[in-house]
């Protein structure tokens, strides 16, 4: 590790690079925004229809608006936009007028049931609400480029061609976490190239798949195809610049340029059979084909050409790891990833009845990947002996490190973002402070391009008509039209509070973070293993050099769209039979089912209680929030609730209390200190309470509430596991710059940190660390924007436990039932209520209750023996980190060692020189010898050129094995001119020594860079080592303590594995030698997932309060 933080250091500036789609754009003779248009919607009435430059691409059929530019579109004719996932993301809906929250719901006379108003219906989109939907679940943005690199030459462990095997089809959920595609099945053979790929249901979807990629396959093969315009052939150094794979002009598209329909790949089609293919299967061109796993896209290989596909082997591919790990190895397909990936999951309110085939009506696009698994789908190639199995293994079901690309060193797994009320966020946004963005930053807007305007149709960039009527009846159409002025309100998504320069930039950013413009991103840092000092990555640089990234921003406006339309919050009490709920626990069929699952009674009563809502529990629930949780969890406060609220809002005189919340608010602005100081304080105003004991009553507080503030908390009070706090990637300087506020990135440190040491003294001890980053210059010391959480939603929380940002409190059941959800729910709202429950049990890693004790919570563990291996055909990619070692790779002289082959052919002519060397006695002889070496090598330079001129015969098959083909008669040459030089046996003898040294140096070099050395291993490290112990490995750190940190490590090793200590004596040296340099060095050593929200007011919360908050809490 420090190795590479010792050869990786910042080499300054660099030339943007262009990305694929870019490289046609060029070849083609077509400006950027030009070959972005190509990527958005065209009329299939008419073919010649004009797709300007400025195309918007969200179906705009007026005169004229404006985009997110701000400059004129054209008017044009109405584009062809399909909604290909109909069906999901259904909605609670309330069907009368006068209807309350769920929250309010009172049992009747008698117990009666109370009747809800309010049914649960598909969503009906627009035009730009279905481009949205359609961009997130199936627009790849070039990404597939990027996930085949890591597959070939990057770490090896990710392989995304594996990972969609339909013979794992009915595995996939249970072990992965991945969400089967409806409409596609398990195939009981393998599909092109004997790749084992799911298939339609459908058979004329079947039919039409099979011509497009026989169609497609063979342009490639031709070097037609239109996605090989621009690029060129992988040469044998690694780079890509070989000859161009087009053969044609790429003129020959001009009026065609953009995508193909379906439909257009078949030939003699009727008008319906058009139709539906259209309306089916999105335009592959664009979105690729369906993988059969939700997320995923499916696009062949552009570089899969006839001398790819003759070395293409699927047996070897799927069982020779000697074969699939080559980096030269060309796959026929490259996997794209689109959000959904890790963002769309089974909904809450219409759960599937078989999880391996659900429907679209089973899905959300906004609920989270809840179940999906890191190690399981990304790391689905390593092996438990692997440390970075461990590694990735210790992000919970639900959660990815999303630094894990851009590395910030620092494992910090949180959850993958349940995206809810969008609408609400950003009402709530124009209350917060105003934060100062960068000139660059500040040519995105907030939320809306035109926030001046009016949307009747879904229509461009301006604001839904209703959006405008509900802001105008607030009074917040004033300040919303000015939403992208600067400083401005931000509303946010990133749990960190990072993402701050607008909800529109937010949603861009997140396809740069799964490979859009990769071919830039990889020159900003180390990809995975870090410890290179990272470069930002610029707006202007993708603006101007990357089409895909400007094509993603046409589409921004309609995911806003989409959001604003399937967010609500996703009531339990929707979900079906749920009036069942509603029926109060019965103690006495309790005691009659505990009998039959032979239960302790409590234990079946809390079983049952957990299942059901005690309407008679939600009076005192709804206090016990407004005295505990609505200063943090409500985004209706005093300042905003006559906005918000209207003639709701509860009478009382609030002015004073209004006027010292906003003089708090504006004093933290104007101090640069954008978090909430001392919750504390509110809870303690008469006023407050009383304002607050008064609005939980009204059903419009619970209806219209995102239920954040969405404001930061600094780490240090709030408690909980920093480590995604201190996360480094949005600070100034470091990769996400362009893409976080100003004020962000000059935020004070939140001070010192509070940890628990598991290696200091005799069983751990507490300790406080300040934050160990390195800042830029004019950034206050430690700060910068670290060491803060943003408020998360309490919006469906009963359908999204585990909780915290990782996911490690409570009961993970891989259930998505809603009996699944809520069972989950319980476990952990009562292990974040009740603390000490924690220390009782875990769902993760193994932890037992004496462990979770040791330990004050969940530290995660290895659970054996390990090592930091690196695969044998990785270890070149490694070596290439360090600059020398790449420039070296680079020089065209030392070409032809990337592709020599027999390995062992050039040390094998220098080795036998050397014996000639040192067995020819007088000059005479040595004369004799040197004529006979060099005719060995006329007669290889004869057989060279009759084998190729008389090729198919036994001669140039045996040739064929030499490569390249001057090596051998050049070696040959130069060994016979050293031997006919005159010279004395002193001379001869050195010669012949150097020969044998170069005989080694060239083999081990030549094998080292074929891959061929064996895999490096470091280890063994014992099991029960914490993962964060060597994960967060600070590159920041002074160097001499790196230096002193990476001795330990490799010393206590070579002890470890020189003595073959047994676990027990190898934790003692891990305790005794290695940790304490590594916790020194460490960028984040709090190590407890689970731990914090340990708030003082909980403490005045009796049992039956924290009861009656949690039935509160199951209807929100």
């Amino acid at each position: 590790m420090f190795l590479f933080s010792a050869g990786c250091t910042d080499s300054g500036s660099v030339e943007p690079e262009t990305d694929e789609a870019m490289k046609r754009a060029l070849k083609e003779g077509v400006s950027v925004k030009t070959a972005a248009s190509y990527f958005s919607y065209r009329s299939i009435d008419d073919e010649q229809a004009d797709v300007t430059a400025d195309s918007d691409g969200y179906g705009n059929d007026s005169s004229e608006s404006s985009g997110a530019s701000g400059e004129s579109v054209p008017s044009k004719r109405r584009l062809a936009v399909y909604d290909y996932f109909r069906g999901m993301d259904a909605i609670s809906k309330q069907v009368g007028e006068g209807t309350v929250h769920d929250a309010l719901l009172t049992y009747g006379e008698e117990g009666a049931l109370p009747q809800r108003d309010s049914k649960v219906v598909d969503v009906e989109l627009n035009e730009s609400e279905m481009v949205g939907r359609n961009t997130w679940m199936a627009w790849c943005a070039g990404n597939e480029g990027f996930w085949d690199w890591l597959a070939t030459d990057s770490l090896g462990f990710i392989d995304l061609v594996k990972l969609i095997d339909t013979r794992q089809r009915n595995l996939r959920f249970r072990e992965t976490g991945l969400i089967n595609e409806p409409e596609m099945d398990r195939r009981g053979e393998p599909s092109e190239f004997g790749i084992w790929l799911d298939t339609p249901q459908d058979p004329r979807i079947r039919q039409w798949r099979s011509k497009y990629l026989s169609k497609t396959f063979q342009q490639i093969s031709e070097g037609r195809h239109k996605s090989q315009i621009g690029l060129s052939r992988r040469v044998a150094n690694g780079d890509y610049s070989g000859e161009l794979l087009y053969k044609g002009d790429p003129q020959e598209y001009e009026g065609r340029r953009g995508y193909e329909y379906p439909s257009e790949y078949c030939e003699e089609l009727d008008e319906s059979e058009a139709a539906f293919l259209n309306s089916k299967i999105p335009p592959p061109d664009m979105y690729g084909i369906s993988s059969g796993v939700i997320g995923l896209r499916l696009f062949p290989n552009p570089f899969f050409d006839s001398q790819a596909k003759a070395n293409w082997d699927s047996e070897r591919f799927y069982n020779d790891k000697s074969y699939y790990s080559d980096p030269k190895l060309v796959r026929p397909f490259r996997v794209g990833m689109s959000c959904a990936f890790c963002h769309t999951s089974f909904h809450p309110l219409r759960p599937p009845s078989d999880e391996n085939y659900p429907q679209w009506k089973n899905l959300s696009g906004n609920i989270g990947a809840q179940y999906l698994s890191m190690r399981a789908t990304v790391g689905a190639q390593l092996t438990p002996d692997q440390f970075v199995y461990h590694l990735l293994e210790s992000q919970p079901r639900g959660t990815i490190d999303t630094s894990l690309i851009a590395s910030d060193s620092i494992n910090n797994p949180n959850t993958m973002n349940a995206v809810f009320g969008l609408k609400q966020r950003a009402y709530l946004s124009l209350f917060n402070p105003k934060e100062k963005i960068s000139k660059a930053s500040a040519q995105l807007p907030s939320l809306w391009g035109a926030p001046d305007q009016v949307s009747t149709g879904g229509a461009a960039d301006a604001i839904p008509e209703e959006i405008v009527d509900d802001l105008k009846q607030a009074g917040l159409y004033d300040r919303v039209k000015q939403s992208n002025e600067n400083p401005r309100h931000v509303p946010r998504i990133l749990l960190d509070g990072s993402d701050s320069i607008g909800t529109f930039g937010a949603l861009a950013r997140v396809y740069l973070n799964i490979g859009t413009y990769w071919e830039q991103w990889n020159q900003l840092h180390q990809v995975v293993i870090g410890f290179e000092s990272q470069k930002p990555f610029k707006l202007n640089d993708c603006d101007t050099n990357s089409v895909y990234w400007n094509a993603t921003k046409q589409r921004v406006p309609g995911l806003r769209d989409y959001f604003l339309k399937i967010t609500p919050t996703m009531p339990l009490l929707s979900t079906p039979n749920a009036s069942n709920r509603m029926i109060a626990v019965d103690h006495e069929k309790a005691k009659r089912d505990a009998s039959s699952n032979h239960l302790p009674v409590g234990k079946q009563y809390e079983k049952e209680r957990a299942l059901h809502v005690d309407l008679s529990q939600l009076e005192r629930g709804r206090q016990v929030f407004a005295k505990n949780c609505i200063v943090c969890h409500s985004s209706i406060q005093p300042e905003s609730m006559k906005f918000l609220l209207g003639e709701d809002a509860p009478e009382g005189d609030f002015d004073e209390l209004i006027r010292e919340r906003e003089r708090v608010r504006l004093s933290a602005e104007t101090s640069g200190e954008f978090w909430e100081h001392d919750p504390a304080q509110w809870f303690e105003n008469e006023q407050y309470a009383r304002w607050a004991s008064a609005v939980v009553d009204v059903s419009a507080f619970w209806s219209e509430n995102y239920l954040s503030t969405d404001y930061r908390i600094p780490i240090s009070l709030v408690g909980t596991n920093s480590s995604r706090a201190m996360g480094t990637n949005g600070l100034t300087s470091r990769m996400w710059e362009d893409f976080a506020s100003e004020s962000y990135r000059m935020l004070p440190s939140p001070g010192a940190i509070s940890f628990f040491n598991p290696y200091a003294g005799e069983s751990g001890e507490y300790q406080t660390f300040m934050p160990r980053h390195k800042t830029s210059k004019g950034t206050p010391s430690g700060g910068g924007g670290t060491g803060f959480y943003r408020v998360p939603s309490l919006m469906s929380i009963w359908a999204t436990a585990p909780f915290l940002h990782n996911n490690s409190l409570g009961l993970f059941n891989n259930d998505p039932s809603v009996n699944g959800r809520l069972e989950a729910f319980d476990d952990g709202i009562r292990k974040l209520l009740w603390p000490e429950r924690r220390l009782k049990s875990s769902s993760y890693n193994g932890a037992t209750e004496e462990r979770l004790r040791r330990d004050h919570g969940l530290i995660w563990r290895t659970t054996q023996e390990t090592y930091l291996a690196i695969d044998a055909k990785r270890v070149p990619y490694f070596a290439r980190r360090l600059p020398w070692i790449d420039r070296l790779y680079k020089k065209p002289f030392l070409g032809w060692i990337h592709s020599v082959r027999p390995l062992w052919l050039p040390s094998l002519i220098l080795f036998l020189g050397s014996l000639v060397l040192l067995l020819v006695r007088n000059h005479k002889s040595q004369k004799k010898v040197a004529i006979g070496i060099a005719a060995v090598a006329i007669l290889f330079v004869i057989g060279f050129w009759f084998a190729k001129a008389y090729p198919q015969n036994w001669l140039s098959n045996w040739l064929a094995q030499f490569y390249p083909w001057w090596l051998v008669p050049a070696t040959l040459v130069f060994v016979a001119v050293l031997i006919w030089l005159p010279l004395s046996r002193w001379w001869m003898r050195r010669i012949s020594y150097l020969q044998l040294i170069a005989a080694l140096l060239i083999g081990a070099g030549i094998y080292f860079n074929a891959g061929s050395l064996g895999d490096v291993r470091l280890g063994p490290i014992p099991a029960g080592t914490p993962v964060n112990l060597l994960s967060n490995f600070n590159p920041d750190a002074p160097r001499a303590d790196q230096i002193a940190a990476a001795r330990m490590l490799t010393a206590g090793l070579a002890e470890i594995e020189s003595r073959h200590l047994d676990t027990e004596a190898a934790t003692e040296v891990m305790k005794s030698k290695i940790a304490p340099t590594l916790m020194s060095i460490n960028k984040c050593p709090d190590f407890v997932m689970d731990r914090g929200h340990y708030f003082p007011w909980f403490r005045n919360m009796t049992d039956d309060d924290k009861n009656a908050l949690i039935e509160l809490l199951k209807t929100l």
